[in-house]
């Protein structure tokens, strides 16, 4: 008789040996990214300004601004010039005279800004009286390697550039 109940009890745990139905997953993901900042220039045009006060003054000629030339009525390109002015003093009393003169722009004859290739940098610039250049991004020695294993080597470029890399691991049991 105990030989049955051992026979039946080994039998039963034999059973619970086997394998279960669940289900396994393992999962590597690596990802790598790299970017360069573009290169790039805003340029506006200024116009001309002028402005002009005094007090105890005799004003004989306020030439203010002077209109550029045209030609069939488009503007030549030079910007508003600074006409004369002439202006006279009693010679009693005080006096006081601010004058502010700013002068514009002409129109460019380059329109672009050309960018070397190798490095991103701008090798012609737009000059104008509001400008802001950008000097792109250098890839210079960015690299990015990957190991069957999974393993990355990162080597970060030069200026304005962004390189990245992860990896992830999933598992998943019993599903």
């Amino acid at each position: 008789m105990k030989f049955k109940i051992l026979a039946v009890a080994g039998l039963l745990l034999a059973g619970s040996c086997l394998p279960a139905a669940a289900g396994y997953k393992h999962e590597l993901k690596t990802v790598v990214s790299g970017s360069l900042d573009n290169a790039y220039t805003h340029a506006k045009r200024v116009g001309s300004t002028y402005s002009f006060s005094s007090d105890g003054l005799t004003i004989s000629a306020l030439g203010g601004l002077t209109a550029p030339a045209s030609s069939d009525g488009a503007l030549t390109g030079v910007a508003a010039t600074l006409g004369t002015n002439t202006f006279t003093h009693s010679g009693t009393g005080s006096a006081s005279l601010t004058e502010s003169y700013i002068q514009g722009d002409t129109t460019p004859a380059q329109t672009g800004v050309a960018v070397v290739s190798t490095t991103g940098a701008p090798a012609t610039l737009l000059t104008m009286g509001d400008t802001v250049t950008v000097a792109g991004g250098h890839k210079g020695s960015m690299s990015v390697a990957l190991t069957q294993a999974g393993g990355i080597t990162l080597a970060p470029g030069g200026s304005g550039s962004t390189i990245s890399g992860s990896i992830s691991s999933i598992i998943e049991i019993g599903q």
